[in-house]
């Protein structure tokens, strides 16, 4: 039930991606919705190149977007979520830069903070200082970078057949971005790009009481955190001796105590609970 999310956001695709260099389609997965989004997508059908799925009931976010990926035709694909926007140049970039590491199954990228229609708030969500790319196999590389500049590899295009290939792992005990990269690592090399191409809002309607899941989920999810970590970190654990070990859990643990304080910040300061 978010047409009108879905309605700017197909109005700013068709606005942008008019000299888009590359054939494109829009999967749409609609979770059982009952508002007019069936309308919404009938209307931007005749200008765009929309696949539409609709669930008869609602089988939850994570099922909803496996089933819009499995319909992916393209050699890449990516996550939009229906109200954040894309930077097509910078999106035609990563592409080229991606066409250009055959052996790379997903290419990561920060992104940027903007309010509706993409106004920019002047914040980027994480830097690094250069494009890198981790070859397949090294996790500990992988896991300093996270470590050290606070790493949180959300945003992604991907390769599809690699996508297809090794169903990434996903549970409620791991945070969901670490393992997807790790296995992604344990297939082929990854792409670190220091350019953003996406943009997340942080502020839509003004009627709108919208809380987002990243904001949600950093309140209470410091333990999914550090079994995220964990998993990347078993792929290297037997490989360093003691004082190596013992050096990188103490670099786990800090990186958790400090998304710990980030959430206590954050309840306090919308005057929830913090214990």
């Amino acid at each position: 039930n978010r047409s009108r999310y879905l309605d700017v956001l197909l109005n700013d695709i068709s606005e942008k991606f008019e000299k888009f260099m590359f054939k494109y389609e829009i999967i749409i997965s609609s979770n059982a919705s009952t508002d007019n989004t069936d309308e919404v997508v009938d209307n931007w059908s005749k200008k765009l190149p929309i696949i539409y799925i609709k669930q008869e009931e609602n089988i939850g976010s994570t099922a909803s977007l496996s089933a819009a990926y499995s319909r992916a035709r393209g050699k890449f694909s990516m996550y939009l979520a229906d109200d954040d926007f894309i930077e097509s140049k910078g999106l035609q970039e990563a592409i080229i830069t991606f066409m250009g590491q055959p052996s790379a199954g997903v290419l990561y990228a920060p992104w940027k903070l903007v309010t509706l229609k993409n106004r920019p708030v002047g914040t980027q969500f994480y830097k690094i200082s250069h494009d890198q790319i981790f070859k397949k196999g090294d996790h500990l590389g992988f896991l300093n970078l996270i470590l050290k500049d606070h790493i949180f590899p959300e945003i992604a295009i991907f390769r599809t057949s690699a996508l297809k290939q090794i169903s990434p792992t996903r549970n409620d005990l791991a945070f969901w971005a670490f393992t997807i990269a790790a296995d992604f690592l344990s297939f082929g090399d990854i792409i670190f790009l220091k350019t953003p191409f996406y943009l997340s809002t942080t502020h839509y309607f003004d009627d709108e009481i919208r809380m987002q899941a990243g904001n949600e989920e950093v309140e209470y999810a410091w333990d999914r955190y550090r079994g995220g970590l964990e998993y990347i970190a078993s792929n290297v654990s037997q490989m360093l001796d003691e004082k190596n070990f013992d050096l990188l859990q103490k670099s786990i643990n800090e990186f958790v105590s400090v998304r710990m304080l980030v959430g206590l910040r954050m309840r306090i300061a919308k005057k929830r609970n913090p214990i």
